[in-house]
């Protein structure tokens, strides 16, 4: 399961970058910082009762 995950993350994080010219490596570093956030923060899973996966591993460990 958890290769599955790091292949979806990775594909998704792939498509990002490949979509964009960046001026520099910083300007790079700095998209996939905001991905990460994103994908930790604020997308949806149905698989984990519709929460992003902080808010559902903070509901699980509360």
């Amino acid at each position: 399961m958890k290769l599955t995950v790091e292949n979806e993350f990775v594909k998704k994080l792939h498509v990002l970058v490949s979509q964009k010219n960046f001026k520099n490596l910083a300007e790079l570093e700095q998209a996939i910082r905001e991905y990460i956030v994103y994908y930790n923060n604020e997308r949806i899973k149905i698989k984990l009762k519709g929460l992003a996966p902080i808010k559902y591993r903070k509901l699980v460990l509360s």
